[in-house]
């Protein structure tokens, strides 16, 4: 039998793909309305909002012990904990870049 999978690498790389779907919920809001309609849209917009924001930092912190898990007790997982931390980095500078964006944009720069 092979090795076991670190349960907190795999649960934080769900939590992560959970987030980035949650995020697509937001993306493509305008359809979503048209879907849903405005009542329901307007009444799951706050709760996935906040949902969005858990999952990802639920996902950063269950693969970071994921990570420090599977390199100590030689599990299989490190793959999926370094991938969510990857992503997690990846989707903040976007943020942080979208943020300058607007800010050099409302300042007139």
């Amino acid at each position: 039998m092979g090795k076991k999978y670190s349960i907190a690498s795999v649960i934080g790389f769900s939590l992560m793909m959970l987030s980035v779907l949650i995020g697509q919920f937001f993306i493509f809001n305008d359809s979503m309305v048209h879907i849903l309609g405005r009542k329901v849209f307007d009444a799951v917009f706050n709760p996935l909002l906040i949902c969005l924001f858990a999952t990802h930092i639920a996902g950063l912190v269950f693969s970071i012990i994921g990570l420090r898990t599977s390199v100590r007790e030689k599990l299989k997982g490190k793959g999926f904990s370094i991938a969510t931390i990857v992503i997690f980095l990846v989707e903040l500078a976007i943020i942080i870049l979208i943020f300058g964006l607007l800010l050099m944009i409302a300042l007139g720069g």
